[in-house]
């Protein structure tokens, strides 16, 4: 299976790791490809780990691949979705599902019936809240009247300048960007009593 990721910035560099470790350890991914126009200076990195690097979105579509994962910023995911569901791959796109209704609504336009998009929520395979989640299923607690989730927001230095804190290109506040998640994970609890 070959894999392409676009952007690589915190999130495209996780995932890179973990498709060298589905390449390197479970022989699942054959090749991986990784397109970013804000971050070429990385692509000696990529290479080290055997990954090719690609100068354009038309690179990334020669490439080949026949997943693709989009990390990047919110404001630029939902275009760049739209267009590589048109290519007939399968697609991991990280979470929001679009910036508003409108944007998810397009998006699923896009998709269409076939089941080739796919929403990273990545909290509920962490194995204390997966454990919690299973805990739940089963009926430890009882049946659930309430659940109480807080989550903090990390503050790295110069954090206020990045994209997440600009309403346009984030979608506006907590709820979109992290706590998406949490609505993820009310809704695993919601659905699987």
């Amino acid at each position: 299976m070959k894999v392409a990721v676009l952007g690589y910035g915190l999130i495209g560099r996780e995932r890179v790791r973990a498709i060298v470790r589905l390449r390197d350890e479970d022989h699942l991914v054959t090749s991986f490809a990784v397109f970013d126009p804000f971050a070429a200076g990385e692509k000696p990195k990529v290479a080290t780990v055997g990954g090719t690097w690609c100068g354009s979105l038309d690179e990334v579509r020669a490439y080949g691949p026949d997943w693709v994962i989009i990390a990047t910023p919110h404001d630029t995911a939902a275009q760049l979705c739209a267009e590589v569901l048109g290519w007939g791959v399968r697609v991991l796109m990280e979470k929001p599902f679009g910036r508003s209704l409108s944007e998810a609504e397009g998006l699923a336009a896009h998709a269409g019936t076939e089941g080739r998009l796919f929403v990273g929520f990545n909290y509920r395979f962490f194995p204390g809240i997966a454990a919690a989640l299973g805990d739940a299923r089963a009926g430890l607690f009882g049946p659930l009247v309430s659940v109480n989730m807080l989550l903090g927001h990390g503050g790295s230095p110069g954090m206020e300048k990045g994209w997440k804190f600009d309403p346009i290109k984030a979608g506006g506040g907590c709820l979109i960007d992290p706590g998406i998640h949490l609505l993820d994970l009310s809704h695993c609890l919601a659905t699987s009593l």
